[in-house]
């Protein structure tokens, strides 16, 4: 009983730092500081385009962000195949690479450039 009441306990206090939209606001714009700077802190190109907050429409309960074209990862290889590239295929392999590279660059940037991370639970 213990056990459960615990974990009640944390994911109510996951739920209620995920609903604090100017918690939200400030970790984007902490990580595309993050992201846009070197471990020395000059600054380079992004590897990852973030959605940042508008902040004048960003509350307690709203959170309002650019829009950024692109394409969700669980709806990647559809897309692929839209386009006529089979799994496995060289084309495929390559857009993975690129995929991880950018996001190991990121977290690189992030963790040892700024010591920052921050990830949804």
């Amino acid at each position: 009983m213990q056990m459960i009441l615990s974990a009640s306990c944390e994911l109510g206090d996951a739920l209620v730092n995920e609903l604090n939209f100017y918690a939200e606001a400030q970790a984007m714009r902490k990580i595309d500081l993050a992201i846009s700077h070197n471990a020395d802190g000059t600054a380079t190109e992004r590897p990852l385009a973030i959605p940042l907050p508008i902040g004048e429409l960003v509350s307690k309960r709203v959170l309002v962000m650019d829009f950024v074209e692109g394409v969700p990862l669980n709806k990647l290889r559809e897309k692929m195949l839209e386009k006529g590239i089979e799994p496995g295929s060289p084309e495929s392999k390559i857009a993975g690479r690129r995929i991880l590279n950018s996001l190991a660059l990121a977290f690189g940037r992030m963790i040892f450039g700024s010591g920052f991370i921050h990830v949804s639970e």
